[in-house]
Parts: C-alpha cells; structure tokens; sequence
C-alpha cells in the first residue's frame, strides 16, 4: 500500500483510534510528509525526519502506522545506546540464572547462547516471524504483523556516530547478521518496514547514513498563526474557541518564537495545543485573561 497525495491546503487527517488522556487525537498530514512517506515506501528506503521540538516527527511516524493501518513500534536512542540493541540482544541474566538452577554440567553445557538472543525493533520489522522466540512463549504473527510495521527510531542525532554506521547493512540490504552467523532478512509476504528516524540536529550524521535516507524538513514556514490555527482547529474543532482566543493563543506563540529565534528550542505547536487545552474548561468570558496568565510559563522554558 502506497500512501495518498493530498492537495495542498487540504492536509490528511488521521485520528489515533487508541489515546491516552492528554495524548493529541488527530494529526494532518500535508502534501510534503506525504510525498516523503510515499517515497520511502515505494523505494523502501528510511526517512530521516528533521525538525525544531514539538513541531510532530513522532506523531508523524504514529500517524503514518495508523493510516497504513501497520503495527507501532518506537525506540528513543541515547549516547548509551549501541547498534547491536536495535538489531538483537542476549539476555545474560537469564542464562546466567538458567546455568545455577541446571543440576549438571551436561545441563549448563547445553544452555546453548541462540537460546537467549532477543530479537531487537529493527529485526521484528523486517521479519517478525523470525523474531517470534518459542523461549518466550510469543503468539504468531498475527494480521497486524503481515500489514508491515512502523518503526520509529527517534533521536537517532543523540547516539554515537557507530549507530547509524552499524544500521548501514539492515537499511541497505534489509539484512543482517545475528549471533552464529544467523541470517535476519524480510519476511516473504509482508511489506517492507516503514522505517522513520528523526533529529533535532545536534550533531551530524554521518554521510553514508544519509545517502540511505530520504530527508523530510518540517517546519511551520512564515504564516505562523495560520499553520497553528488550522492544527488547533483539528484537535479540538472550529467552534471550541471565539476568534480571539484562537488568535490570542497564536500571538502568544509567535511573539515567543521571534523573542527566542536563535534558540535551539523554540515554542511551536505542542504549546499552541497546550495553551488551548490549558483554557479550554474555563468558562469562555475568562479565556483570554487565562491565556495571558498562562504566557510566561511558555515563553522561556530554557530559562536563559
């Protein structure tokens, strides 16, 4: 399944069926995303999605499984992180407790270490019937798995330069190897893994990572108040605010984000929506004097 191309100023709206409280129920997607997101699936190639805080790459990759109707994973990388943790893992605790509970050494000798590889989120998006381990217990590969997944790996900018470089066969070739020489490729019948990196761009990436990647820029662009607006309309519905309360909210966003243009952290759409929601259980004669209330707990979260 390819992704639909929607016209511009006629974004695509998904709405999350499962949400937690406080979690944004609906996400628009705009002629760029999609054209990304169709490009990537078409080529089966990652998309690095770049982007200030707060201005939806995660909801993004969330909204793009929902569409597709595809299973959801996502992992958050770290400067602790290492590449082998996305691909698989051993469980040595278990086969450490395994080895003190064997009565004899012929059954410490046959803990065997293929016994205790845990597939990781890049194996079970490439074949999940694989990564079905009988040690654990898990059920087959059900509907969800044979529609494809989406994996998210977010804050791929945040882990060591060795992260992307030992991702550079799986994203490549979708395969790689495992312990024992074990060969993880894709599924037979099961689509390619949509697979979605993001950044907020503290430090480079390295060229080869790039050259697999298709790279989608999100920004708000210069029509600020409009860009906010027509999100905030989508979460909580063109008749929840007067007209001032939504224009309200907009200056106060963009009046901190000129205040702040040099800042690596600006207030962008996450705070929009929060305002809104801030506001939204008060009654309508006091909305606008809430929202000035509210200002300053927006404007410099930085604090410098």
């Amino acid at each position: 399944m390819s992704f639909p191309i929607p016209e511009d100023g006629h974004p695509l709206r998904v709405e999350f069926a499962n949400v937690s409280p406080g979690d944004d129920a609906v996400y628009l997607i705009e002629r760029k995303p999609a054209l990304a997101l169709r490009a990537a699936l078409l080529t089966k190639r990652p998309l690095l999605v770049r982007g200030e805080p707060g201005i939806g790459k995660t909801q993004l990759a969330r909204a793009a499984a929902e569409h597709l109707g595809r299973r959801f994973e996502r992992v958050t990388v770290n400067a602790r992180t290492e590449t082998n943790e996305l691909l698989w893992t051993v469980d040595h605790v278990e086969r450490l407790a395994r080895a003190q509970m064997a009565r004899t050494q012929t059954e410490v000798d046959n803990l065997k270490i293929d016994d205790f590889v845990r597939p990781g989120p890049v194996w079970r998006a490439l074949n999940p019937a694989s990564a079905r381990t009988p040690t654990l217990k898990e059920p087959p590969v059900g509907p969800k798995d044979r529609s494809g997944t989406v994996l998210l790996i977010d804050e791929i900018d945040k882990a060591d330069t060795a992260i992307p470089n030992g991702l550079l066969e799986a994203l490549g070739k979708r395969t790689f190897t495992a312990p024992r020489d074990r060969t993880v490729s894709a599924l037979d019948g099961v689509p390619a893994p949509l697979i979605i990196f993001t950044t907020n761009r503290e430090r480079f990436l390295p060229n080869a990572f790039l050259r697999r990647c298709w790279v989608l820029e999100l920004a708000i662009g210069d029509d600020i108040a409009g860009y906010l607006r027509v999100r905030g309309e989508a979460h909580f519905g063109t008749g929840a605010f007067t007209e001032d309360v939504w224009t309200q909210a907009a200056s106060i966003v963009e009046a901190a984000r000129q205040d702040r243009a040099e800042d690596a952290y600006r207030p962008g759409v996450a705070e929009y929506i929060e305002l809104l929601r801030a506001v939204h259980a008060e009654e309508p004669k006091e909305r606008g004097a809430r929202l000035e209330d509210l200002r300053e707990f927006i404007t410099d979260k930085q604090g410098c």
